[in-house]
């Protein structure tokens, strides 16, 4: 559950991106033939996964940093316009299970089915919606100067965000992660690779024997009948056959070592713009740390 006052997330970040969001890379659609995969590691019921594009990315932690230090410089900013400052909204959020190749945690499965884990969000008290005036002078949506003090372009948002990563940006561009980009690309390929394809037949087949019909796991996830706001005993019964034949199957698994495997090969063809990129999230990092620590 996120609130709307902050408008404020790793989206608004020169160095994170946001989960689902198509990062630009260089080189797309062209990764070359499927490959090798190297040693394998068993995932089955891990929670959270760690992927060779994650060097890209701020970790949660690395993350709720670089937001709390964002909003001190938006609280700087807002103030000079006499504002009140924004409440954190960060704090206790924990960190939601990796799903990247569908359920995959045996005691999540059995409770919620194919439903995600609910977030559950600490709330800071005294959070409010912000008014038309706070929104204008956060985005720089609205007039060029408030009681007579220039708005910064792109607002508060993009003023603190330009301060962070030390890149002059607004509120509407920036510079997503390639990092995003290349794993959607990952997964993109992954799912028509042949390796994940032969698991995904073992599965079908796994799945017809306990009496269910899907032609991949996806399908199954993706079933229509899930869409309540929590899972019922079909659900249920149907995610944990599931469960099973991914693990008869190796699905999971499978997976993981070919993702790895797109990742490393995306990285050896993307090496400058992502040493480029880890090094504004390391300066980023440090401007954070000093803010906050400051």
């Amino acid at each position: 559950m996120r609130r709307a006052v902050l408008a404020l997330s790793t989206c608004l970040l020169v160095v994170s991106g946001c989960s689902g969001t198509d990062g630009s890379a260089t080189n797309q659609g062209n990764l070359g033939p499927e490959p090798a995969l190297g040693p394998g590691a068993d995932i089955n019921d891990k929670q959270f996964l760690d992927l060779p594009l994650d060097f890209y990315q701020p970790t949660r932690e690395q993350n709720d940093l670089i937001v709390k230090a964002q909003l001190v410089l938006v609280n700087k900013c807002m103030a000079r316009f006499g504002f009140e400052p924004i409440p954190s909204t960060t704090e206790d959020t924990p960190r939601m299970t990796d799903a990247r190749y569908g359920i995959n945690v045996a005691a999540e499965v059995q409770q919620y089915g194919y439903h995600r884990v609910p977030e559950q969000v600490h709330k800071s008290s005294g959070g409010k919606k912000p008014s038309e005036a706070e929104q204008n002078i956060l985005t720089g949506r609205g007039q060029s100067v408030h009681n007579g003090v220039p708005v910064p372009p792109g607002g508060c948002l993009a003023e603190a965000r330009s301060t962070m990563s030390g890149v002059k940006t607004d509120a509407e561009s920036y510079d997503e992660n390639v990092a995003i980009g290349l794993k959607g690309e990952s997964m993109d390929r992954l799912r028509s690779d042949s390796r994940v394809r032969a698991a995904y037949a073992k599965w079908t087949e796994c799945m017809k024997q306990s009496g269910f019909d899907y032609r991949d796991p996806w399908a199954a996830n993706n079933d229509s009948q899930w869409t309540g706001e929590s899972a019922n005993k079909e659900e249920v019964r149907t995610a944990l056959a599931d469960l099973a034949c991914r693990r008869q199957a190796d699905v999971n698994n499978v997976s993981y070592a070919v993702d790895t495997a797109y990742q490393k090969q995306s990285i050896e063809k993307n090496a400058e713009v992502l040493r480029a990129q880890r090094a504004l999230l390391e300066n980023v990092l440090r401007k954070a740390g000093e803010i906050v620590g400051g």
